[in-house]
This record gives structure tokens, C-alpha cells and sequence, in this order.
């Protein structure tokens, strides 16, 4: 069993920085015994931090113990386990590309890049997996870092001569979560003036949950125009099939205007599921909930507007998977062809662009006729199944 710590910028009073990062480094040990204790209760609730002459750390009360510490602007971590264990964090930075050669070799790094975005990232990944096993091996620092081979195993794991490890991005430092991509937006796009927010949280339902927002605050008299904007992009190497759909990255942006002579808004609705919160573990129940939740979505949106099903020109789809619109569309006894599912097979499922990537490529097919009704609809991890009834 191997617990790690992490130490946060608890030690920002102390003005030195090495000295800060040592007792960052003492501080994540701790935690990381304390962690290891919870499953131990015998051992003692506090053990003493000592070194041996080359550096390395131990827990003297504790010989049966490994441990192993490392910090790096002022963030520590540390591993305590019932074996041999290294750790190690460096910050991502732009580092002398010559490096990349001392520590390992072409072939090497090649078949390594693709897992990361950038050049200081392949650096920092493996300059890292190698001290850390060189910690482990108990040979340290003075071990020549290219000797060891790393070969990837997973997104996360590795194997380096006989030793397994794993990676991860630490991105939790406080700061860097109050950098909005929101208010970036505004700034690139030179909207000094406009009240920039954000909806997250609806998963696919987040772009239609956000235009009606905003409809109903141009509607209000204030302000007279909303631009509402969304993109989605899975991690780098990430599964691209979830629950039976394709997945594509995209972005998408509408302008929700007051008088808007096309697209009308004429009816919203959506039935929110919050005992589903739970996605991963709740995926057969959610799987099971959701041709019902769809059929009573979308006949709610129609009759809140006042319609019948056959005053629907199209669906207009997500791009989930095209079995599961076949099922919906016998389910609410319509023919299949009245959705468009061209993109389905062609973009995959966005997550939450894929109504106005199919709008504008329904426009531009010659689909949409002046007056035609449109039902937009979709479900978002949360959950929530979302429909939005539009006249073109």
C-alpha cells in the first residue's frame, strides 16, 4: 500500500524559498504518514522525519516503512509504503532542449510525446518518472537518469526497468483556478464592456440551457444582444466512445437577439434528474431512465408551445448514436427520416455544439424553410434531458 501527501502553499509566510521548500516537502510527509496511519491504527499517531547522510528521508520509529519526499515551488509531495517508493514534482517551464537528450534518448522520447502537449511537458514527464524511480532504487540522484528505459503502459502508467510508476498533471494550485476562460473570451474578442459569465455543470445540455438564459434576459430589456459560446475537447489520449457514442471535440457560438427574424424561440423545457449526479456509477440506471425522460421531454416541450408532434418540421439532433434516435423515433411514432441525423456518422457527438453545428449544415443542405418548427433536443450528465422548440 503506497498513500502520497501533498503539501500546498501552506508555508507562503516563510520568505526563503528553499526553506520553504523543505518544510513543504516535511509537511506532505506528514500527511502522507497520517493518510498510511487510517488503515494502521496500531502505529503511532506521529512519527519523527529523519535523514540518512546521502539525503534520502526515513521514519526511524518506523524501519518497516519506506518514504520518500520531493518539492518544487514551494509544493511538496511525499509516499509512505511498505516498500522501496520514490517520488517526485517538478513545474512545467520551458526548460534548455538539451536536456531532453542527457536524460534520454531519441527513440525513447518519441514514443513518449504523443502523452503530452508540449516539449517541456515530455521534459518534466520524464525527467520526473526517472528521479522518482532513481529515489526508489535507493542508487539516487547520482544514478545517469538515461540509463533508465521508460516505456508507457496506460495514459498513466509506466514500466521502467522493472519498476512501475505513475504520472499526473498536479493542477490544483488555487491561483492558477481563478484563470476564466470566460472572461479570456471577452478580452480576445475586445468586448471590454460586456458582463462575461459562465454555465457549467449540464454537461450536453449546456449551450441550450445557456441560450435560454439568455433569451430571457434580452427579453427583459437588458442588453439587447447575447453572444453565448461553447467548446468542448476531451483530454489528450482520452477513450473517445462513452456510453455507445462517438465522441468529437468542437466549438460552437450563437447570438441571441431581441427581433431576431429567423430561429425564434417558441418554447423551452427540461426535466432535471439530480439523484443521477452520480454519472459513472449510475450509467445502467441512466441507460434505463433515458428513453422515458426523452418521450417526456420533448412531448413537453411541444405541448408547453401549444403544437402537436406533427407541426415538427425536424428534430435536430445531438449526435449520440443513431440506434438510440431510432428507438426515440418509435417510441414518439414518427418516422425516422423527419431527424436529421447526417451529422451523426460524419461529426459525432460534441457534447454540447452539436445543434448549431447541424443548423447551420441544415441550412446550408437547402433543409430549412421559412416558418418550419424545429425540436432541439438533448440529455446532459447531471441529468437532464433538454428540449427547445425553435421557428425558423
Amino acid at each position: 500500500m503506497t498513500v502520497c501527501g501533498v503539501a500546498e502553499q501552506v508555508v507562503w509566510r516563510v520568505r526563503d524559498d528553499r526553506l520553504a521548500d523543505r518544510l513543504s516537502g516535511r509537511l506532505a510527509l506528514r500527511q502522507a504518514y497520517t493518510d498510511f496511519r487510517q488503515r494502521r491504527p496500531a502505529l503511532p499517531a506521529h512519527s519523527a522525519i529523519a535523514h540518512h547522510p546521502d539525503g534520502r528521508p526515513y521514519l526511524p520509529a518506523q524501519p518497516g516503512l519506506f518514504c520518500s519526499i520531493s518539492h518544487s515551488q514551494r509544493f511538496g509531495v511525499a509516499a509512505v509504503a511498505l516498500a522501496p517508493v520514490g517520488i517526485d514534482i517538478e513545474t512545467i517551464r520551458p526548460r534548455d532542449p538539451r536536456l531532453l537528450d542527457y536524460v534520454a534518448d531519441k527513440t525513447e522520447a518519441a514514443a513518449l510525446r504523443d502523452l503530452v502537449g508540449s516539449a517541456a511537458e515530455l521534459l518534466t514527464l520524464i525527467w520526473t518518472l526517472k528521479e522518482a524511480t532513481a529515489k526508489a532504487s535507493g542508487l539516487g540522484l547520482g544514478l545517469a537518469l538515461r540509463r533508465l528505459r521508460v516505456r508507457a503502459t496506460g495514459t498513466h502508467s509506466f514500466e521502467i526497468d522493472g519498476w512501475r510508476a505513475f504520472s499526473y498533471r498536479y493542477e490544483h494550485f488555487v491561483l492558477e483556478r481563478f484563470r476564466y476562460p470566460v472572461a479570456k473570451l471577452a478580452d480576445r474578442l475586445q468586448l471590454p464592456h460586456a458582463n462575461a459569465m459562465a454555465l457549467s455543470q449540464q454537461g450536453c445540455s449546456g449551450l441550450l440551457s445557456t441560450i435560454n438564459i439568455a433569451a430571457r434576459m434580452v427579453q427583459a430589456g437588458d442588453p439587447a444582444a447575447a453572444l453565448c459560446v461553447a467548446g468542448d475537447a476531451l483530454p489528450k489520449n482520452a477513450n473517445r466512445e462513452i456510453m455507445y457514442n462517438v465522441m468529437s471535440d468542437a466549438a460552437a457560438a450563437v447570438v441571441v437577439e431581441r427581433g431576431s427574424p429567423r430561429n425564434q424561440i417558441v418554447s423551452f423545457h427540461q426535466l432535471g434528474q439530480p439523484a443521477y449526479w452520480d454519472s459513472p456509477q449510475q450509467e445502467r440506471e441512466l441507460i434505463a431512465a433515458y428513453f422515458p425522460m426523452a418521450q417526456r421531454a420533448i412531448c413537453g416541450a411541444i405541448e408547453q408551445a401549444g403544437l402537436r408532434l406533427s407541426d415538427i418540421r425536424w428534430i435536430v439532433p445531438s449526435n449520440v448514436s443513431l440506434r438510440s434516435w431510432t428507438i426515440l423515433a418509435d417510441l414518439l411514432r414518427i418516422p425516422a427520416a423527419r431527424i436529421w441525423s447526417k451529422n451523426i456518422a460524419r461529426v459525432g457527438h460534441t457534447v454540447s455544439c452539436d445543434h448549431v453545428i447541424n443548423l447551420r449544415d441544415m441550412s446550408r443542405d437547402g433543409a430549412l424553410s421559412r416558418g418550419d418548427h424545429l425540436l432541439l433536443f438533448t440529455f446532459g450528465f447531471g441529468a437532464s434531458w433538454t428540449s427547445l422548440i425553435l421557428q425558423h
